[in-house]
């Protein structure tokens, strides 16, 4: 009985009745292929991310130009410090959350170039956002450590030139972004995953 098991086996095991090896390398292939994720998945993935941008950008508009305002009206030079300091906490909060954002971003490995291209277009634009916001707290700190009224209007105008000059140039890239993200969805509406504009 266990020489016919062996015939059995053998009989298994044999080229006739096995896949030849070059056809299961084949096979093995068109499995891991198909394990990689798809074009669709990588688009989601990436969509989620960046809807996450979308979320903080929302919060911090109309916090940044209460503050700015308040910067710019309030006669205690008490006031205008708290102001300026809120204002850079903003900044700062800003920051953390677009470092984030991009290392979220970084953290995805997709199959797809053109979708690592186009993570990495954004990855630099959100890159480009945050260091003008830094600017714009680097300058606001100008008004937060001046000592007199006097010191706070001597700065005041360069902080209102620089925050002018940070809101252009975010309006500039939100433009680029915006641009981006249609030519992702071009790109992914093949695969039925629209990322927020």
């Amino acid at each position: 009985m266990g020489k016919m098991q062996a015939e059995s086996a053998g009989a298994r095991c044999s080229p006739r009745g096995a896949l030849p090896a070059r056809l299961l390398l084949t096979g093995l292939g068109l499995v891991l292929v198909s394990c990689s994720p798809s074009k669709l998945a990588q688009c989601q993935e990436m969509a989620g991310v960046i809807e996450s941008a979308h979320n903080f950008k929302g919060e911090y508009d109309a916090e940044m130009d209460s503050l700015m305002t308040t910067v710019t009206q309030t006669e205690s030079l008490d006031d205008v410090k708290s102001a300026a300091n809120q204002y850079m906490a903003t900044v700062d909060k800003v920051a953390a959350n677009i470092t984030d954002l991009n290392e979220s971003l970084d953290a995805l490995d997709f199959a797809d170039e053109q979708v690592a291209a186009y993570r990495d277009q954004y990855v630099e634009i959100m890159q480009d956002t945050r260091q003008e916001f830094d600017a714009a707290g680097q300058a606001m700190a100008l008004v937060a450590q001046a000592e007199t009224p006097d010191a706070v209007r001597d700065n005041l105008e360069d902080v209102q030139t620089q925050v002018s000059n940070t809101y252009s140039n975010i309006q500039a890239l939100s433009t680029e972004e915006a641009m981006l993200v249609n030519e992702i969805n071009q790109y992914c509406t093949a695969a039925s995953t629209p990322i927020a504009e």
